[in-house]
């Protein structure tokens, strides 16, 4: 992973923040930059299809029962007051489900991880991850839903597959998991 920071120079904490940077920055690899110098050549067309991906999952998202809710930028009031590209919506979703997760998240025939970034699409546990100590007993998750924190998260990070590929790997997770449910 690598990162670019922009500092206001007239700003008051430019100096010091820069000092910080410098105490604990690390010079990247030469070989590195170079790759990354590479791949932004074709950043453009890869964003804009990791971005048309995301909107038609979203979509499909939006209307499978096996999902509760879903956290898209496109679908925020704001969104569209602020971006300057109506279609860079972003490639992250995020999915409450009302199914339990293990299910959905098993069945999903997709990489999964904790790092994003990727040109593939990759699925995270997030709570788990960022979580797991509130996650694994009732009273954690039962804090997290009072905070209004669904435990039972799905980060997706949309790739550039084509898209019936991406959409056939989530149906097939959802529609398994609701098939997983017994009634008693």
């Amino acid at each position: 992973m690598i990162g670019a920071l922009a500092v206001n120079a007239d700003s008051p904490f430019c100096d010091p923040l820069l000092g910080a940077v410098d105490e604990h920055n690390l010079t990247p690899y030469k070989g590195d930059t170079a790759r990354l110098a590479h791949q932004m050549q074709s950043a453009p067309a890869i964003v804009a299809r990791m971005n048309a991906n995301a909107e038609q999952l979203a979509e499909f998202l939006h209307h499978h029962p096996a999902v509760k809710r879903v956290h898209f930028a496109a679908d925020q009031p704001s969104y569209a007051l602020l971006s300057n590209q109506p279609s860079a919506c972003g490639a992250m979703i995020t999915i409450e489900l009302a199914v339990p997760m293990a299910a959905v998240y098993d069945a999903l025939t997709c990489l999964k991880g904790p790092s994003f970034g990727t040109q593939f699409t990759l699925v995270s546990p997030f709570m788990y991850l960022a979580h797991y100590d509130l996650v694994t007993n009732d009273s954690g998750r039962a804090f997290l839903q009072q905070l209004g924190i669904c435990p039972e998260l799905l980060r997706i990070s949309v790739g550039t597959e084509p898209y019936h590929a991406i959409e056939s790997v989530f149906k097939y997770a959802l529609d398994a998991s609701q098939s997983s449910v017994t009634v008693s």
